[in-house]
């Protein structure tokens, strides 16, 4: 329900801009993981865009690993100690690759040994030390972040039970810049929390103007329709990637959050209605394609026109199969983290919100008693056209009031169980009925076919053949109804009625075709029935009762068909051969 009309409830949008890391980008640039100086080249050409952010969903929580320049650092320490001994203060050695600052001497105003000794000595490690600097990788998309001043990072919650074994004391001072300042908690209202995170390396994370979690769950049935705006870090509470996105770009920041725990988020206003888990219900767009999306290959080779991304939010996030793994959402089946992250962001910047309705629980329980008491007291007793009549309109008013408030107040009510109730239990109501109703009607016909079993054997002894097999064709037809249809066809036969006669059998013939003689016996009916009407002249009537196998008795007085002709008294009666 939810699912289907959400589609529906979104407006069109230019605001947000997506830039795939995707299978063309990947197979024009190479394998993953790209070099940090190439993702760093791209929020460098989307800066010349002029964005408003920049969301680089990438987590690299570990340093990159660089073997030249690991090279290097032995080549330069090596050659200073042979050539050039370090002072007792120097910081010459000891360089991480993860350090700009420690391993650039451009930087170090301190007196090093290198200025002591000649000047090939010292132009030498001045270019070594610029190699290292543009081998260190690292510090390239740190120097890209840090420029652009505009980059929100990702962090991930790991959902661990146990507590964690210490404090971090460099991540916890890192996460407390992003905690959001003013916090409430309500009875019942409680948010994820976790006691383990993942992190950009400090070097990024130093740099980005903000980083926010992006953790998502889905629901029961595997779709994703929330967002969870909070998440507890041990004493802290963080936002989601989603929600400071969308905060970064109206000029607020995590200290400008009013967060009641169970109820709501509050931005300057903006209000965003949560459920009991402080999770928002996301409004969705109609399609994939509701944001426009741009491939990395494209931007960095300038083939699309970097003004496209003037004042937007810019979203660089992994859509390559086999790199990002996609989402089902009412979007669609295969949605992109992208997307999703971009349906959040949008919702909150145009306070188009899907609101659930207070106490969502008790109203639902409410409507099931009082559909299960319904069901069980009220319709039973109704006619099957009344309850039908109410049950469709219980179903229209069920389904056209929640779409009336979704579409008009975004109001969010989950008619999902009273309407399967009343759904299942209309429907055993119905089916009891059926078969009450088909055990009575069996009841009915099985006495209404000895009935007219009864009244179809009173006629035939009666002489009224017709009245008879009237009634016998209102029986079903078992063993004991084909030796009496057998019989009336035989009373025909002695009558001369060949066709009716012949009727009869087919009668049988079609519940059994094998049952005695009848096809042979339907045959020199039929036969014999032709013979007499248009060549008696030729055959004479013992002619024609040799073919059907019967005789006349003129002492029984029936009537011969055909024109008259001379008695034979001496003629043997013959018998109808069974």
């Amino acid at each position: 329900m939810y699912s289907t009309d959400s589609n529906h409830y979104l407006l069109e949008s230019d605001t947000i801009a997506i830039v795939d890391i995707d299978d063309e980008s990947i197979e024009k640039l190479g394998r993953w993981p790209w070099p940090r100086s190439l993702v760093a080249h791209g929020i460098d050409k989307i800066m010349e865009g002029s964005p408003s952010l920049i969301g680089l969903n990438i987590i690299y929580s570990e340093p990159e690993e660089n073997s030249g320049l690991l090279e290097l650092e032995k080549i330069k320490n090596l050659f200073v100690k042979t050539f050039a001994p370090p002072a007792p203060d120097s910081q010459g050695t000891g360089n991480t690759p993860g350090s700009l600052e420690e391993k650039s001497p451009v930087n170090d105003n301190s007196e090093t040994p290198e200025q002591g000794n000649s000047g090939a000595v010292g132009n030498f490690l001045k270019e070594l030390d610029l190699a290292m600097k543009r081998l260190d990788r690292d510090s390239v998309l740190a120097g890209s972040i840090s420029r652009s001043g505009r980059v929100i990072l990702p962090i991930f919650f790991k959902d661990t039970i146990m507590p964690a074994a210490g404090p971090d004391e460099e991540p916890d001072k890192a996460l407390a810049r992003q905690a959001i300042g003013n916090v409430r908690v309500i009875p019942g209202g409680g948010c994820p929390s976790s006691n383990e995170a993942i992190l950009p390396i400090p070097a990024f994370r130093n740099a980005a103007a903000g980083m926010g979690h992006i953790n998502v769950a889905p629901d029961q049935d595997g779709s994703y329709r929330k967002e969870r705006l909070v998440y507890r870090y041990r004493d802290m509470f963080l936002p989601s990637y989603s929600l400071l996105l969308a905060a970064r770009y109206i000029g607020k920041g995590p200290a400008d959050m009013t967060v009641t725990i169970g109820s709501s988020v509050s931005l300057p206003g903006i209000s965003i209605p949560t459920t009991p888990y402080t999770e928002m219900l996301i409004g969705f767009k109609a399609s994939e394609k509701a944001f426009r999306h741009y491939s990395f290959f494209d931007v960095i080779n300038d083939k699309i026109p970097l003004r496209v991304f003037n004042r937007k939010i810019v979203l660089v996030s992994l859509s390559a199969k086999g790199l990002a793994t996609p989402l089902s959402t009412p979007m669609g089946p295969s949605t992109g983290f992208g997307d999703f992250t971009a349906s959040v962001i949008w919702s909150i910047l145009n306070r188009q919100f899907i609101t659930p309705l207070p106490y969502n629980r008790l109203v639902e329980l409410g409507a099931i008693l009082l559909l299960g008491l319904l069901i069980t007291l009220i319709l039973p007793r109704l006619k099957a056209s009344v309850a039908g009549g109410l049950f469709s309109l219980l179903i229209c008013s069920m389904l056209g009031g929640y779409i009336y408030w979704f579409v008009t107040k975004g109001l969010w009510i989950d008619v999902t169980y009273p309407l399967s109730l009343l759904i299942v239990g209309y429907t055993g109501i119905v089916s009891i009925r059926y078969f009450t109703t088909e055990a009575g009607k069996k009841k009915v016909e099985g006495e209404s076919a000895e009935t007219n079993r009864m009244l179809g054997i009173s006629f035939q002894s009666q002489g009224m053949l017709d009245m008879a097999f009237d009634k016998f064709r209102k029986v079903p037809v078992d063993d004991e109804m084909k030796d009496l249809l057998y019989n009336l066809a035989l009373d025909y036969e002695r009558k001369r009625q060949l066709n009716k006669a012949a009727a009869v059998y087919e009668y049988i013939e079609k519940h059994d075709s094998s049952f005695k003689d009848i096809s042979v016996r339907k045959k020199k009916l039929l036969v014999a029935s032709e013979t007499m009407v248009f060549g008696a002249g030729l055959l004479g009537s013992s002619q024609a009762d040799e073919i059907i196998g019967t005789g006349t008795d003129p002492a029984c007085g029936l009537p011969r068909t055909g024109p008259p002709h001379k008695q034979d008294h001496g003629h043997k009666d013959r018998t109808v051969s069974g």
